[in-house]
């Protein structure tokens, strides 16, 4: 079974709750292309690894596991066992879809029940959700979404509307994957909340990082994304019907391109094509959902499709050109540092979106091919460099600089396009 594995030492005195988390931020300075910043708390120690699947029955059971939570009373959780270490550790998928990482020494009791896992059902989950986030808190719910706000059921019915059309829309393009495709198995939490302060207090508590730059993230941990009211104004009354709010996000493109980049990222992996915790390389994980994330402001939500050309990334891309080094493929594909490092992330990320658009517009069998690669990965398994640059070349079938000279004729021809 993927997915599953047996890890020696998880050293999960370095995990924690903030841990996974990971969002991709703009300005708001009304160009989507400038960076605000970059929050990636996507910290693996150093794992001593060995792949070992669990049984189906393992998989398939309810763990309930007592253990010491910040030197508090004991906390008792269930949950799915993905991955046990060998010195006790475990990771468990909760039944809201959230992973718990718990140290051998925090662990008072463990038990592998006679039950089989099952997620929250709707209407335990939305309990969950209120009980969390306050009586002022209130829950919509779309096919395959539930949304958690205090801003009001019609921005909130707009933003569902919004995700379940992109969520339609990646389903629709990605169809012809090489591993199929499948629906959501837990429904897709968003936290709406209805400004700003707020947002930025509860991200300060969940990723433990300043987000005062930020419209929103996504937490592989939670597996949620969370964002705020985009047409929140301190000047006029908050916008009360879904004509107020199309008109007023149509004012705000680069936000737009947030909340559907992070959007983009949770869709990723909850149908298929990635895999949470698995190592996956950063270069494609932001490239897929910078992808989709083009605004488009003849449209009434801000946003139409997959695939469109975007303007900003393209423009950086044409700024790193002439400095660019004749590594910085091979540089991109093996190793995530120059997307994490501030001082480069601009640069990186239109390469990453640059080397994305390339393949997916000309060698989309073998992108597709590449990507069920790499969801196949365990997770918590480090890939060391050989072996991405290995996965890499055997998927488009050839070396990386016979790759990287059709890629800098083809963008090229596109700059020229798009000037």
């Amino acid at each position: 079974m993927r997915g599953t594995a047996i890890v020696r030492s998880m050293n999960l005195n370095s995990f924690n709750n903030n841990l996974f988390s990971k969002s991709f931020f703009q300005s708001g300075k009304g160009n989507s292309s400038l960076l605000a910043g970059l929050l990636f708390v996507f910290i693996f120690p150093f794992l001593n690894l060995h792949a070992n699947d669990l049984s189906a029955e393992d998989s398939s059971s309810l763990y309930r596991v007592l253990f010491e939570k910040n030197g508090i009373q004991p906390v008792q959780v269930e949950g799915k066992l993905l991955l046990k270490a060998a010195d006790g550790g475990l990771l468990l998928q909760q039944k809201d879809g959230n992973y718990l990482n718990i140290t051998p020494d925090k662990i008072v009791e463990q038990e592998k029940t006679s039950e089989f896992y099952q997620p929250y059902s709707l209407e335990q989950l939305k309990e969950v959700l209120i009980k969390e986030m306050g009586d002022q808190f209130e829950t919509i719910h779309t096919n395959h979404y539930v949304i958690v706000t205090d801003t009001g059921k019609k921005y909130a019915r707009w933003c569902g509307a919004l995700l379940e059309r992109l969520l339609k829309a990646h389903t629709r393009y990605w169809k012809k994957s090489e591993g199929e495709l499948q629906k959501p198995v837990l429904p897709l939490i968003a936290v709406v909340f209805s400004n700003r302060n707020q947002f930025v207090e509860y991200a300060r508590k969940d990723v433990g990082i300043p987000m005062e730059g930020a419209y929103g993230y996504y937490s592989m941990k939670s597996n949620r994304i969370i964002m705020y009211d985009l047409t929140e104004s301190s000047r006029k009354r908050r916008s009360r019907s879904l004509k107020d709010i199309n008109r007023l996000v149509q004012r705000k493109p680069a936000n737009i391109a947030t909340v559907v980049h992070e959007a983009t990222h949770q869709i990723a992996f909850n149908i298929n094509l990635q895999t949470r915790y698995a190592d996956t390389p950063l270069w494609l994980s932001e490239g897929f959902a910078m992808y989709a994330e083009t605004p488009d402001l003849k449209s009434r939500s801000g946003w139409k499709s997959i695939g469109r050309i975007n303007r900003d990334r393209l423009s950086q891309f044409r700024k790193y050109y002439p400095k660019r080094k004749w590594d910085s493929l091979k540089d991109l594909i093996i190793s995530d540092e120059r997307m994490t490092n501030a001082e480069n992330a601009q640069q990186a990320y239109s390469e990453a979106w640059a080397l994305t658009w390339f393949l997916v517009k000309t060698r989309k069998t073998q992108f597709l091919k590449y990507m069920h690669t790499i969801s196949q990965k365990t997770p918590l398994v480090y890939d060391s460099p050989e072996k991405r640059l290995e996965d890499f070349e055997q998927a488009f079938e050839m070396k990386w600089d016979e790759l990287d000279q059709l890629f800098i004729k083809y963008l090229r021809r596109i700059s020229r396009k798009y000037q």
